[in-house]
C-alpha cells in the first residue's frame, strides 16, 4: 500500500515519480542496497566511468 498522503490531493506527477523511484529501488530496499546504488551512481557521475574495465581501474 501506498502512503496515504499521496491520496489527500491531485498527486498525479507525485504519484508517477515515487512508483518510478519504488520501481528503481526493487530488490535494493535494505540500508545496504540503497547504499550500494548510491555508490554505483556517484562513481559513474563523478568519475566518469563508462565500461566495468574503468571501474577495475578506479579500485
Amino acid at each position: 500500500m501506498r502512503y496515504l498522503f499521496l491520496k489527500e490531493k491531485d498527486t498525479t506527477n507525485t504519484q508517477k515519480h515515487f512508483d518510478r523511484v519504488c520501481d528503481l529501488v526493487e530488490g535494493f530496499e535494505s540500508p545496504f542496497g540503497l547504499e550500494l546504488l548510491a555508490s554505483v551512481h556517484w562513481v559513474v557521475e563523478n568519475e566518469q566511468v563508462q565500461t566495468i574495465d574503468d571501474v577495475n581501474y578506479i579500485c
